[in-house]
């Protein structure tokens, strides 16, 4: 019985979906952030409750949003030229809020983050055009915030590195074909503490001192002592 409960509600969400009222972009007007409809007598707009549609000058289609009392709610879609899709959003009350993607024209996906209230919040991966992995890391209200990796198109590591409310802070890690090649310190943005080089071995083979108070002058590996 449950089975069937849910199959007729999923065909309930479609045909509503189905039915929502198609507007174009030409007959509406944005007033202080409302999509007003205004393709029915008597003209002058109601906030829209549909779906709005935008198209290129060839035809294609350009943007297709879903919206409710004249704000985005919902899936919106935006598409290149060539009848792409370029970026799909989540929209919650006018903002986005969820996954939102974004690709290449090829298809390939570019971008892969999470918002809230507009705002990027949460994980996110960037791809190079051949689908590689070229960053991934975590966002909080905006702010770059814990680990970042960067790679080489190979997929090799490249950076790894630590934020703290959007600046550097801990290790930063600078890698070759690999292996790990430098290593600095930085805090609140600033390099701060021991920088070390090591080898194809990974033997340590330099370390100097950045001190807090001369964040780009080399100092002895001694003045680092006692420095948190």
């Amino acid at each position: 019985m449950k089975y069937f409960i849910t199959i007729f509600y999923l065909l309930v969400v479609s045909s509503c979906s189905n039915d929502l009222k198609k507007v174009d972009v030409n007959e509406t007007e944005m007033i202080n952030g409302i999509v007003y409809d205004q393709s029915v007598p008597p003209y002058n707009g109601v906030p829209l409750t549909g779906i709005l549609v935008e198209y290129f000058e060839n035809g294609q289609l350009k943007f297709k949003g879903n919206f409710k009392k004249g704000k985005k709610e919902g899936v919106v879609d935006f598409y290149y030229e060539n009848g792409q899709l370029r970026k799909r959003q989540h929209h919650i009350k006018g903002k986005i809020t969820g996954v939102m993607k974004e690709y290449y024209q090829d298809g390939q996906l570019a971008f892969k983050g999470t918002f809230k209230d507009n705002i990027e919040h949460g994980p996110y991966w960037n791809y190079f055009q051949d689908g590689q992995l070229f960053s991934k890391g975590s966002m909080k209200e905006g702010k770059y915030d814990g680990l970042r990796e960067t790679y080489h198109e190979n997929g090799d590591l490249k950076i790894r590195k630590n934020y703290k409310d959007d600046k550097l802070d801990g290790f930063y890690d600078e890698y070759f074909d690999g292996v790990l090649w430098f290593r600095w310190n930085y805090k609140k943005g600033l390099r701060h503490g021991l920088r070390q080089r090591f080898n194809e071995n990974g033997e340590i083979e330099e370390e100097v001192c950045f001190l807090p108070e001369s964040p780009v002058t080399l100092l002895d590996k001694s003045l680092c002592d006692g420095i948190n």
